[in-house]
């Protein structure tokens, strides 16, 4: 019996010292391995100049800077014929800023290369930054040579009011267009033959962002999303109770400016329509503009005389511009290229640089009803006794083959391309009229 508790003993002891040396390795933590803290990397303020556009007199740039210190100044350089000229120097208060180089009113130089730079000064004068160095060239004259067409459409009364495309080939010009005793509000041209292709008249503004995104204003409001035709008026009560419109614009289906004979501006913000502005009885003519900080709004009201109205929005604010000759205007129609270019209509023809307006040299003995063009070197008007007006960049011409001393009015008118497309009604109202220029 003892020799085999001698045995069994030390069995039992081994064991238990293996369990022992498991709990223990079990239970043993390693030290966890702390990486080293790196420091975060330093972010350098960037000051950046870049081109935002360009005309036949002008260049618009923008500024950025990352640089938060109200105490440093920006300087602005335009570089040319290796003479440096400082155009703008400003407190940095804002990350990006646009700063429009029109020599100070003067006008640059028609197709010519300029350079600019931008640096930062501290009190002391010391400079702190420099920018990138950019260049950027202004617009050349065109040319006044253009071959004309000419198209009758519809019957007694037709009238075309306005005219809008996205290419040479697809165009559409809207007003009230009688067709075998039924009533048409918008012609298509698909570059051969003007087809009607929405029925009701009563049109009198269009505006559009593709094919598939049309804008029309007149006894209501229309958007076409390719298909169909919807109408918002009477869907929506400011809509319906501004009846009836005159001009529209925007920079997009969720971003619309419509003007009213009522007086009203009325924005659409996608969802609603609401009243922005109330100009107190003016019969709004025309909107234009070039961005959401940049919209213009002409118009009049006679009590006597011509009133002339003028607004501007910056984005914030509307402002009314009483800065046009009177009476030697009644404002029908504006087209901007930024806030300091732009170009006013009506029985004279004004020329809009910084804070001043001119009238164009020769001056026009009958009425402007429209406007409109694509670049500042490539600029139409059209109006009374189917009078068309070109600007190239350089002088202003009149196309004296188009006039009718017997009557007719060309009402809108659109460059796009190579040509240029005016619509209206021909000399004794028996017809819409359309006229197609082609550059030659």
């Amino acid at each position: 019996m003892k020799k085999e508790k001698r045995e069994y003993f030390p069995a039992v002891l081994v064991s238990l010292a293996f369990v022992i040396l498991i709990l223990l390795s079990s239970c043993k933590k390693d030290n966890p391995v702390i990486p080293p803290v790196e420091p975060p990397p330093i972010v350098k303020d960037t000051l950046t100049i870049s081109v935002e556009g360009t005309t036949h007199r002008s260049i618009e740039l923008s500024i950025q800077s990352t640089i938060n210190d109200s105490s440093l100044k920006i300087k602005l350089f335009r570089v040319f014929n290796s003479a440096e000229t400082l155009i703008a120097e400003y407190p940095i208060l804002a990350t990006d800023t646009a700063i429009i180089d029109d020599d100070n009113g003067n006008g640059l130089q028609l197709n010519t290369e300029y350079s600019y730079y931008a640096v930062t000064k501290d009190t002391t004068g010391e400079t702190k930054d420099t920018s990138n160095q950019i260049t950027a060239r202004t617009l050349a004259a065109t040319s006044h040579n253009y071959t004309w067409q000419e198209y009758t459409i519809g019957n007694w009364q037709s009238t075309l009011y306005d005219v809008w495309g996205t290419d040479e080939n697809n165009v559409w010009a809207v007003g009230t267009i009688i067709i075998n005793d039924t009533a048409y509000g918008a012609l298509k041209w698909n570059g051969i033959e003007w087809k009607a292709v929405k029925k009701n008249g009563g049109s009198q503004a269009i505006y559009g962002f593709s094919n598939t995104d049309i804008w029309l204003a007149g006894g209501g409001i229309f958007q076409f999303n390719g298909n169909t035709w919807a109408e918002l008026t009477e869907r929506y009560p400011v809509f319906n109770d501004n009846i009836p419109y005159t001009s529209l614009w925007g920079t997009s289906s969720n971003d619309m400016y419509f003007g009213s004979t009522r007086g009203k501006i009325i924005h659409w913000d996608g969802t609603k329509a609401e009243i922005i502005y109330d100009t107190g009885g003016y019969y709004i003519t025309d909107i234009y503009g070039t961005g959401p900080d940049n919209i213009w709004v002409c118009g009049g009201r006679t009590s006597g005389n011509w009133d002339n109205l003028l607004l501007h929005y910056d984005g914030y604010t509307w402002i009314e511009d009483n800065s046009l000759p009177i009476p030697i205007l009644q404002a029908g129609s504006i087209l901007s290229f930024n806030p300091r270019e732009n170009y006013i209509v009506g029985n004279r023809i004004l020329q809009g640089y910084t804070d001043h307006w001119t009238q164009i040299p020769g001056g026009l003995s009958y009425g402007a009803g429209c406007v409109r063009g694509d670049n500042s070197n490539n600029i139409f008007a059209s109006g009374a006794f189917g009078f068309i007006i070109h600007f190239n960049g350089i002088d202003w011409h009149i196309y004296t083959e188009l006039s009718t001393p017997s009557g007719g009015v060309l009402h809108g008118i659109f460059p796009i391309g190579n040509k240029v497309f005016a619509v209206g009604y021909n000399e004794d109202h028996s017809a819409a009229k359309i006229i197609i220029g082609t550059k030659n």
